[in-house]
């Protein structure tokens, strides 16, 4: 998800001011089913593997493999994506909403200016599942 934010952020929502008056509602519909289809399944999976991450890790519960790992880690992993899903349903949802509608001005600086909230959480996501990753393996290896 880190790079399709990076893109939708940089790229796509800075385009969507170019598109105009006439025409904007359909393109907003059209963006609104298209980007679903590649967002959501992603973000499903990705809450709950990082969930499921969680629950059989933390306070020693499940795989004991990955003791090593901080438990701390494994907290912001999940306060992290409570934070992205937080955001995506209740500021950027509701603005992709309005916008469906019509483009208006407020509604769309209100989505670009949050998103950034998103952008760079799932930044942080991915270096901390890195490090998870990278850290399990050398966990396992060992």
């Amino acid at each position: 998800m880190t790079g399709v934010i990076w893109i939708i952020q940089v790229v796509h929502y800075p385009l969507f001011e170019k598109v105009g008056a006439l025409g904007y509602s359909e393109y907003q519909e059209a963006h609104m089913k298209r980007i679903t289809w590649i967002v959501m399944p992603i973000m499903l999976i990705e809450l709950v593997s990082g969930v499921l991450l969680s629950v059989f890790t933390i306070d020693g519960r499940g795989l004991s493999d990955l003791d090593g790992i901080p438990e701390q880690l494994l907290w912001a992993n999940l306060i992290g994506l409570g934070l992205i899903w937080a955001s995506t349903i209740l500021i950027q949802v509701p603005a992709h909403m309005t916008l469906r509608n019509r483009f208006e001005n407020s509604a769309y600086q209100r989505l670009v200016r949050t998103n950034w909230i998103r952008t760079i959480l799932w930044s942080i996501r991915l270096m901390l599942v890195f490090y998870l990753v990278v850290s399990s393996l050398s966990l396992f290896s060992a």
